[in-house]
């Protein structure tokens, strides 16, 4: 397994600062509730935070899979859930 990661801080982006097309994307969220959320861009794709699973990789918080064969990792700031750190997790 290999993961790619630049461990910069990357600030979560919320509903309102998407743009319409990206939100179209999202049509399982409610409009009343879509400003709530947080947002990740990460190689230019935009990801819903609570999306992602628990892992049990080691030192991060949550992981998307993207495929069979790799997931977008992603660990929270100590105590500010408002960023996080991103990593691609390749096997």
């Amino acid at each position: 397994m290999t993961l790619i990661t630049d461990h910069k801080w990357r600030n979560l982006e919320y509903g309102y600062q998407l743009k319409p097309k990206e939100r179209a994307d999202f049509d399982y969220i409610d409009a009343d509730d879509f400003d709530l959320h947080d947002f990740l861009r990460y190689r230019g794709v935009v990801y819903d935070v609570g999306e992602f699973e628990v892992t049990n990789v080691k030192g991060w918080d949550g992981q998307h899979v993207d495929s069979y064969f790799s997931a977008v990792l992603i660990r929270f700031g100590g105590g500010d859930h408002d960023r996080v750190q991103v990593g691609l997790w390749l096997a």
